[in-house]
């Protein structure tokens, strides 16, 4: 059963004062329907691109399956 963990993430880009994402936690199984919703520039994007390996959290952990994602990956081989 595949199972995407955030675990206390937090994004920061280069050159903002602010951080993107602070402290997030999620846990998504398979099957779940999730659906982020928020204002305009909240997170929701910097969220989905650290969950896809696309972007580094500056701290805290994303795992699929119990493997931390560091980059992005066929769905193939995270099964």
């Amino acid at each position: 059963m595949a199972k995407l963990d955030l675990i206390d993430v937090s994004i920061q880009y280069d050159g903002q004062s602010a951080p993107a994402v602070e402290h997030a936690g999620l846990t998504i199984g398979t099957g779940d329907f999730i659906v982020l919703t928020g204002r305009s520039g909240c997170g929701k994007t910097s969220l989905l691109s650290a969950a896809a390996g696309l972007v580094a959290p500056a701290s805290g952990r994303i795992e699929l399956n119990g493997e931390t994602v560091e980059k992005p990956g066929r769905s193939e081989e995270r099964r």
